[in-house]
């Protein structure tokens, strides 16, 4: 498998797990094929251009799917090509301007290039169209993390933790960051 495919691997499961968390923005029996050629390719010991190529090809082939642009997007900050990653996330947002799973990607891109602004706004809409999931509260605290905001990251992750209780990320940040500031 190789270090590469492996982490490829783990990176397109959470992504699919991610999607899976959004309601109403997956057609399933499409988009787990897709995910699942990427994921064969890395396990066959395809290189990090093959693994991209591939995902480009899928973008190209499913011009109406937004999950291969946020898994090619993801693989693109692992392998921290932001140029490529923020030419990824304008297009996906460009064309997918109210998917969740793109909101997502797009918002973690703009955070990964020291935007401290914009992914306010975009994990806001996020928020706004998954009013029942938490993970768009969690990313919210990750971008008052980065602005030292600790009183607005603690706010979001408990209020994340309130929609629901059994959402390990925002429990897992919120006991560090509770841990962090001595709260």
């Amino acid at each position: 498998y190789g270090l590469f495919g492996v982490a490829l691997l783990a990176i397109l499961v959470g992504a699919y797990a991610a999607f899976q968390h959004y309601a109403g923005g997956l057609r399933h029996d499409q988009d787990e094929n897709l995910l699942a050629i990427a994921s064969l390719k890395s396990q066959r010991g395809a290189t990090a251009e093959q693994t991209r190529a591939e995902l480009e090809r899928l973008v190209k082939k499913y011009p109406e799917s937004v999950e291969p642009l946020v898994v090619l997007t993801r693989m693109l900050l692992s392998q921290k090509d932001l140029k490529a990653a923020q030419q990824v996330a304008r297009d996906m947002l460009t064309n997918f301007p109210d998917k969740a799973p793109a909101l997502d990607a797009a918002g973690q891109v703009e955070l990964a290039s020291g935007d401290l602004n914009q992914p306010l706004q975009t994990f806001g809409k996020l928020a706004a169209l998954a009013p029942r999931s938490a993970t768009p509260l969690v990313r919210l605290a990750q971008v008052y993390v980065a602005r030292r905001d600790m009183n607005a990251a603690l706010g979001q992750l408990r209020k994340a933790v309130a929609l629901e209780p059994g959402h390990r990320d925002a429990q897992f940040q919120l006991v560090s960051l509770l841990a962090g500031t001595g709260k």
